[in-house]
């Protein structure tokens, strides 16, 4: 009971002026309010136990909701982040070629903004060559929007060989670069001089920064203007890890276009194989050039001039045959002297591919020396003349094999075709090696032909009994020279007499194929082509040669005429153009 209620209870009843009666009406008034005091009290301590729970609870629900938000925030941004990730993966998917590895860097470019990364300058990828000591470089250039895939040196600078050595170390690996305020400028300077995407926003950059991922032989980068907080590098990681998908891509795609490449060279190359093993003879190797030309533009390669140089007996110079644009050249003799020289010498020391550049300094005095030559020189000039003008400044490509080179003439540098150079000329090796083993059969062919011939004039000439049967055998002679090939307008048997004459027989063969036989006399000292005879046969040498042409041999035919022991008459209307005896 409430102490203060028990207190006036204990009054009334102490009291000496209130009946039994009043006092029991005040006492049960008193307990009466004492329960409805306790009623009160309960009902205040059950709302004040109310109000501290709904509290506690408000306070657990805010927190709940605040941790909820922070979830709900997180798992937005993840997933924001997985978006942007799947549409790196959509365009990985969708690459088509090579270059396709812009969009690459041009899309990770995009959805790192997106995500919240500022001061981008650009994202590239790094696909290392260490035999060329080089790198291919695709960009994607934030600020001016510009896309560029360049082959990059990496030797020339101690900051770029640093990444690639960095890279190089193997996947996972981790380069990161920052330059500061005169760092920046020197960098800046120092592409200028490449042939590297000069970035006009470094000119006033106070930083420069990259960050670079390796995948092993290949690289994921970024480079920004400010540095990268701890979150946005991890943010960059996960989309290397992504482009892992688009580099082997890449790779699937740089395989199908090497076996396509490979299947256009090796097409190429059959088709220059199938036309040196239908050569004949060494004349068609200008057909060959010609083939040669085709097929070295069809694999894209711009030249301008394609030629086979031959070396051959002579010491002082070799046989070419050559091909351009306009058409197939005469074959022609290349002095052993100057370029020439200097290729001959190259190709001694047993290097297989020799490239010379003949810049705008030496060019138009190289084509001068050329059009001194005999043979190509008349046809240079023709070109110039036909206003076809020649280069200014050539690349000469020169791929040597057993028996010369190939010579490829390009107005630009040509690196990715010099493995197709050298394999032309092995191919060409290889099929004319077949070419000279069968010339070699044809050479043993003819000559046992001609010791067949030999053989039935020998025979012809053993039975001979007298003077008549001179000319039988001289007519048998005929008869063998016609059949090697060789068609002559007189072949005749002389014999020799001192002081200076020669008892002749002659087979004579006119326009019908018809022959006849004349005998008689000549004086050896009436002209200088008889004399010149008599004096090889004097002098026992095995060969003499003269040509009549002109004034010459009208003088020769009308003293054959004139002489009274040679019983013929030419008509000296009617002489050919020349006549080679």
């Amino acid at each position: 009971m409430n102490q203060h209620l028990q207190n006036i209870i204990d009054l009334i009843q102490n009291s000496q002026h209130l009946t039994e009666e009043e006092k029991g009406v005040l006492i049960k008034s008193a307990k009466n309010a004492d329960k409805e005091l306790e009623i009160a009290n309960f009902k205040l301590q059950r709302t004040e136990k109310v109000k501290h729970t709904t509290a506690v609870l408000l306070d657990e629900t805010i927190v709940e909701l605040e941790e909820k938000r922070k979830i709900l925030e997180a798992k937005n941004k993840e997933l924001e982040i997985e978006t942007a990730l799947e549409k790196v993966r959509t365009v990985a998917m969708g690459m088509k070629q090579a270059d396709d590895m812009l969009d690459i860097c041009k899309t990770i470019s995009h959805e790192l903004q997106k995500l919240g990364v500022q001061e981008i300058r650009n994202v590239q990828t790094a696909i290392i060559y260490p035999d060329k000591g080089s790198y291919m470089n695709y960009e994607y250039y934030a600020k001016h929007d510009n896309t560029l895939a360049t082959e990059v040196l990496y030797n020339n600078h101690e900051l770029s060989n640093a990444f690639i050595e960095k890279m190089l170390q193997g996947p996972n690996e981790f380069f990161f670069k920052s330059l500061f305020g005169k760092e920046v400028q020197d960098w800046y300077e120092f592409q200028k001089t490449t042939n590297q995407f000069v970035d006009s926003f470094l000119a006033t950059a106070t930083s420069l920064n990259y960050y670079w991922y390796s995948l092993g032989p290949v690289a994921l980068g970024a480079s920004t203007y400010e540095p990268l907080s701890k979150d946005q590098q991890d943010l960059f990681v996960r989309f290397r890890n992504v482009f892992e998908l688009s580099y082997r891509r890449y790779l699937d795609i740089e395989k199908a276009i090497a076996q396509t490449r490979e299947a256009e060279i090796e097409l190429a190359l059959e088709r220059v194989r199938a036309r040196t093993m239908a050569m004949q003879n060494s004349e068609e190797l200008s057909d060959i050039s010609l083939e040669l030309f085709k097929q070295i533009q069809s694999l894209g390669v711009a030249t301008w001039h394609c030629a086979f140089n031959i070396y051959d007996d002579a010491d002082d110079s070799s046989i070419e045959w050559s091909t351009n644009a306009s058409g197939i050249f005469p074959k022609y003799r290349t002095p052993r002297i100057g370029i020439f020289r200097r290729y001959y010498e190259i190709g001694q020391t047993g290097q297989s591919l020799h490239v010379e550049t003949i810049g705008e300094d030496r060019c138009a005095e190289h084509y001068d020396f050329l059009c001194t030559l005999p043979s190509v020189g008349e046809e240079l000039i023709k070109l110039r003349n036909d206003g076809i003008d020649f280069p200014t400044s050539q690349i000469d490509h020169v791929a040597y094999f057993k028996f010369g080179y190939l010579l490829f003439i390009t107005y630009k540098p040509a690196p990715e075709a010099h493995d197709i150079f050298k394999r032309f000329a092995k191919a060409f090796e290889q099929t004319y090696t077949r070419f000279l083993d069968l010339q070699k059969a044809e050479a043993q062919a003819r000559e046992a032909q001609i010791e067949a011939s030999l053989e039935r004039v020998r025979s012809k000439t053993m039975a001979m009994h007298n003077s008549q049967d001179v000319g039988e055998t001289a007519a048998v002679m005929v008869d063998e020279l016609q059949r090697l090939g060789i068609e002559t307008i007189r072949c005749g048997i002389g014999i020799m007499h001192e002081p200076g004459d020669m008892e002749v027989w002659t087979i004579s063969t006119d326009e019908n194929k018809k022959t006849s036989i004349i005998i008689g006399w000549l004086d050896m000292n009436m002209h200088p082509l008889l004399f010149g005879a008599f004096d090889t046969w004097r002098q026992k040498k095995g060969y003499h040669s003269y040509e009549l042409k002109g004034a010459d041999m009208l003088n020769y035919y009308t003293a054959i005429n004139n002489y009274p022991g040679y019983p013929i008459r030419y008509d000296t209307n009617s002489l050919p153009e020349k006549n080679i005896p």
